[in-house]
């Protein structure tokens, strides 16, 4: 009973697909492995540690995105940055990292200090800043078009 090259074929079509599959698996345990761990570094760089203060322990409603905005707030503090390089730094979504920063704008906290080629994307981009002293302050002699200035 000698199998025809057609069915030897397709017995090793089977057994490839099979090592393929196990081999896909495999490479899909070890990603998910790599993700947790990245995960729980991120965690513990966002919580600062295994401390944190008293009053973020307390349950309520907006205590993580507190914790959050003075996370992104401090780390736009070390330097001028992307949005981006803040998602990374800090593991917070970049979403919420664009809410923070118009919050941001909108109470005079933060502003674009420069504008230049982001160094992950290579596109140009805003670098933001919550440096006082980084600051450009608005020109005064500026016309403005709802000024009555007569």
């Amino acid at each position: 009973m000698a199998a025809s090259k057609k069915e030897v074929k397709t017995v090793a079509l089977q057994n490839e697909a099979e090592h393929y599959w196990i081999f896909a698996q495999k490479l899909h345990r070890k990603q998910i492995l790599q993700t947790r761990k990245k995960l729980e570094i991120m965690e513990n760089k966002n919580r600062g540690g295994d401390s944190q203060p008293p009053n973020l322990l307390e349950h309520g409603k907006d205590n993580h995105f507190e914790l959050q905005f003075k996370t992104v707030y401090n780390s736009f503090k070390e330097r001028p940055k992307t949005t981006l390089e803040v998602a990374i730094e800090t593991g917070v979504l970049r979403n919420c990292i664009t809410w923070h920063v118009a919050e941001m704008e909108a109470r005079g906290l933060i502003q674009v200090v420069k504008k230049a080629l982001d160094p992950f994307t290579r596109f140009k981009a805003g670098f933001y800043s919550t440096d006082e002293t980084l600051f450009t302050i608005p020109d005064a002699s500026q016309l403005n078009l709802f000024d009555n200035g007569i």
